[in-house]
């Protein structure tokens, strides 16, 4: 009878501890933290730049070419006459397009020897312009300037009743002798005002780093440049406006990481479908 209180007992007891270790909370082994790789996503995209040119910083540099060119003396022994140019006032130009129309005043102060006196006399004309701007895919600037036209505006006339005046031949002695260097320092003055290849990589040096996305960063795009595109000019009074596209491989990552720094200018061609 002992023995079977004993095991009743013994029973219990075991039932109880069974009990208590079911209803206990269980204790949840660690979870391994899953490894999210660095993201990064890669598309193309466009970038359009919209730019001016002040017509009055081109006009100067313009002016500053022409002045050496109108320091020289000019004879015409056969009619006994010297003649001095200058620049009554600024020259001026337009941009349209590809073309760039100049028009340059000239004076013409002449000296006529008689045997009586010297007759003095001075005239003024304008001499015109056209250069034709192109740029290769290197980015090679190339211009063409031509004389288109010149026109009196002031006919020279001398004081002394009698003496004829050879007009003709001295408008066209003075378009010879201008006319080569005038061509030639045009030429000068559009490049270094279109200095593209120096600027273009002065923009690229923008794309050098990555841009940060959100505050604080959350993410980083890299730029790369590979295509540049450029059209016509547009004039207005004051300015010359222009587009240029770029045409880029766009990466966006989790992560920051400075890409290689562009050591060549992209390829640039023309084009009219640059949208704003």
């Amino acid at each position: 009878m002992l023995f079977f209180i004993n095991m009743r007992r013994t029973t219990l007891l075991c039932i109880i501890i069974i009990a208590f270790i079911s209803c206990a909370p269980k204790k949840k082994l660690p979870v391994a933290t899953p490894i999210t790789p660095p993201l990064s996503q890669n598309y193309y995209t466009d970038l359009v730049i919209h730019y001016k040119l002040d017509k009055s910083g081109l006009t100067d540099t313009l002016n500053r070419a022409l002045d050496d060119i109108f320091k020289a003396n000019y004879d015409l022994p056969e009619y006994d006459i010297k003649m001095i140019l200058s620049r009554p006032t600024s020259a001026f130009l337009e941009l349209e397009g590809k073309k760039v129309l100049v028009t340059v005043p000239v004076a013409l102060n002449i000296e006529k020897k008689t045997f009586l006196t010297s007759l003095k006399a001075r005239g003024t004309m304008n001499m015109t312009f056209l250069t034709d701007v192109d740029i290769d895919t290197l980015w090679n600037l190339k211009t063409n300037t031509k004389l288109s036209s010149h026109t009196w505006t002031a006919k020279p006339k001398l004081s002394v009743v009698g003496v004829d005046l050879p007009i003709e031949t001295i408008s066209d002695y003075a378009v010879k002798k201008s006319k080569a260097a005038l061509e030639i320092s045009i030429n000068q003055s559009i490049r270094e005002n279109f200095t593209l290849r120096q600027k273009m990589q002065d923009i690229l040096a923008i794309f050098d780093q990555p841009f940060a996305v959100g505050e604080p960063a959350s993410a980083w795009l890299t730029i790369h440049p590979e295509r540049f595109q450029i059209n016509r000019v547009l004039n207005t009074p004051t300015t010359t406006n222009g587009k240029i596209a770029i045409k880029g491989f766009t990466t966006i990552r989790s992560f920051k990481t400075a890409p290689p720094s562009v050591k060549h200018t992209p390829k640039v061609y023309w084009s009219e479908q640059i949208p704003d």
